[in-house]
């Protein structure tokens, strides 16, 4: 099913869609003014990823500053969908490892997690919204195969290179988990929330109970054939809006839908058994606990 997070109810958790309704910066500005997240359990691995970035916190002039760039970068080009992003990543990247290998393989990295990290950044003379994908088995993933969605993420993050004022949004199919283990001095979601403290964090699967059902969709996913290969973007045309108390961040798509939109339905019906269900033109966010 796909999920929205509608205006009125805080973003942990899962919230019903409406059918008719609508670098290293970052790591300073974390250290020294406490902000929120918008925690939003998506309901496919395939779109839906629209969620908009949580206001910034009253009083803080350089959270204003990243978050008015970002509103005014989306509404003139569109929000991206980092779900359809990601679902795009993992089939390119399943997609070269075979390359690679010399025996045909139905799966590759199972046990490998994928995410979209977006940010907004400081580009020539101008500011930017830009996103890169990430996956915890690359070869430059410190992590390695300790926490996955961490690994994910921190790759994805280190792709978008220097400039980076805040990262505004994340995608990560496995959601961050609280468990610290091995040389982690802290647990993936402590972690996410220092270096991502004003940002949407959208997932599909919940830690730990969905692991099996996570891998079970990455084999079915890896069957597949040119997953989003068409796709030279996912993005979606409308409008976001600060709610007038300030407390949430509502965005409402337009007609006609984004290219995606039919095959994000088809991937849904066919791998998550999830017919008729559409990529939702609303989608809000508000801080957690808000």
């Amino acid at each position: 099913m796909w999920t929205v997070c509608y205006p009125p109810i805080a973003c942990r958790g899962i919230a019903k869609y409406r059918a008719d309704s609508q670098g290293k910066s970052a790591l300073r500005w974390g250290a020294r003014t406490r902000m929120g997240t918008c925690t939003v359990r998506l309901g496919s691995r395939f779109g839906g990823g629209i969620h908009p970035m949580p206001p910034p916190p009253p009083g803080d002039p350089t959270a204003k500053e990243v978050f008015d760039a970002w509103l005014a970068f989306v509404n003139r080009h569109g929000i991206a969908d980092l779900a359809a992003r990601c679902a795009q990543g993992r089939a390119a990247q399943v997609k070269m490892e075979r390359a690679r290998s010399t025996a045909v393989k139905s799966t590759w990295g199972n046990a490998s997690c994928f995410a979209v990290v977006e940010v907004v950044k400081r580009e020539g003379s101008g500011i930017v919204v830009a996103a890169a994908a990430g996956w915890s088995q690359s070869e430059h993933a410190a992590e390695g195969k300790v926490h996955a969605e961490r690994s994910a993420i921190q790759q994805a993050f280190e792709l978008l290179g220097s400039g980076i004022l805040g990262i505004s949004r994340v995608y990560v199919e496995l959601a961050p988990c609280s468990t610290r283990i091995g040389r982690q001095s802290d647990s993936c979601a402590e972690w996410l929330s220092t270096i991502a403290p004003n940002a949407t964090v959208m997932y599909s699967h919940d830690h730990p109970g969905e692991i099996d059902a996570w891998k079970k969709l990455n084999t079915e996913m890896a069957k597949e054939d040119g997953i989003y290969e068409f796709a030279s973007n996912f993005l979606n045309a409308g409008e976001a809006r600060v709610s007038d108390d300030g407390l949430y961040v509502a965005w409402r798509g337009g007609l006609p839908r984004a290219a995606y939109h039919t095959s994000a339905q088809y991937l849904a019906a066919k791998l998550e058994n999830s017919p008729s269900q559409e990529v939702p033109l609303a989608a809000a966010a508000r801080v957690d606990g808000t």
